[in-house]
């Protein structure tokens, strides 16, 4: 059997009530959930327009450089306030009746690769090679009831785009939450060269962290639990499952890290308690990969804290300053318990 792609019912209305607004040519992000048999559409999200008294382009053309930009920032700010297991899935468009299918393909080409590459760059993992490198395109047709719902493979951007077959569901089945809180302490030494441009590439430091974290071990509820074996099995039912994670240092096997030396004038230091949640579809989701998930939400989590506070620094320095030291405080970022019907709130 091939990937089951569903979306939600609550998605399905949105967009049909932006075609009913006539919002043609709206563009906008999908938020869900990606399992190794389905893709859940949990949510569609309007991308705002720049000036909220303007109207969304009608000719494809019009939407340029600066507007696919626009998307894209969208997506990264979307994508910084998620849970784990929710990810931003791809974009949507309410398609003008003027369109033709060429130009669709295109600004949808651009659209999916511009979101993809601005959600990545906050990312300190990859993606492994069991998960999909498909990202979901969906057109809504203003001359017909009808969604079209697409897929574009993320590593060959010219194959064609594959057309899906999406059911409509009311993704009523319970919605399993992994918790766990961890203490970070990390000391991040910043090279000369990039003092004045905070980036991913002055984040290196924390490479090692987030590999002693997406290696180390965990106890669910103060028990092991094997990695193929269900999520809920043997706990009571919507029961919040607590991990602990058991870090310890990263193995460096010899060959696979050269030395190297590099003048440093700042550092960073990140220290502070992270209070991380992941959601699971269904209940058959797999403890693997609820802990994948959890572990991932740690790293966004502290990342993202990372990258505020740069910006932050940026925008209230001088541009000659040098930053000879910043510390970063991690709180917890999660201080009540986010329902997934909340996520519509979050997403706008």
């Amino acid at each position: 059997m091939g990937r089951s792609y569903v979306i939600g019912e609550y998605s399905e209305k949105y967009l049909k009530k932006l075609k009913a607004e006539e919002r043609y040519g709206t563009t906008g992000i999908l938020l869900g959930q990606v399992t190794l048999a389905k893709t859940y559409i949990v949510f569609a999200a309007r991308t705002p327009l720049k000036d909220q008294a303007e109207l969304p382009p009608e000719n494809p053309n019009e939407m340029n450089a600066s507007d696919i930009e626009w998307v894209s920032e969208h997506a990264r700010q979307v994508a910084r306030m998620l849970p784990g297991g929710i990810l931003v899935l791809g974009v949507f468009l309410i398609r003008p009746s003027k369109m033709t299918k060429e130009e669709a393909h295109d600004i949808f080409r651009k659209l999916a690769t511009a979101v993809e590459a601005a959600v990545a760059k906050e990312r300190l993992w990859n993606f492994t090679e069991d998960e999909t490198a498909e990202r979901i395109v969906l057109q809504v047709y203003t001359d017909s009831k009808k969604m079209k719902v697409q897929a574009y493979d993320l590593h060959n951007p010219q194959t064609p785009i594959k057309l899906l077959e999406c059911k409509s569901s009311s993704l009523t089945a319970p919605w399993q939450i992994v918790e766990a809180t961890i203490n970070v302490d990390v000391n991040i030494p910043v090279p000369v060269t990039a003092e004045r441009q905070f980036d991913k590439e002055s984040l290196k430091g924390l490479n090692n962290w987030a590999k002693q974290i997406m290696q180390c071990s965990y106890l669910i509820n103060g028990q092991f639990k094997e990695p193929e074996s269900l999520l809920g099995e043997g706990s009571k039912k919507k029961a919040t499952a607590e991990v602990q994670f058991l870090t310890a240092p990263v193995m460096i096997i010899d060959g696979e890290v050269d030395a190297l030396i590099e003048d440093c004038g700042s550092s960073v230091v990140v220290k502070g308690t992270v209070r991380c949640r992941a959601y699971l579809h269904g209940s058959k989701s797999k403890v693997k990969d609820a802990i994948q998930a959890l572990k991932r939400d740690v790293l966004n989590t502290v990342f993202i804290r990372c990258q505020m506070v740069f910006e932050d620094q940026v925008l209230n320095k001088n541009v000659g300053s040098l930053f000879s030291r910043i510390a970063c405080k991690v709180t917890c970022v999660i201080d009540e318990r986010l329902e997934l019907s909340q996520l519509s709130a979050v997403a706008n």
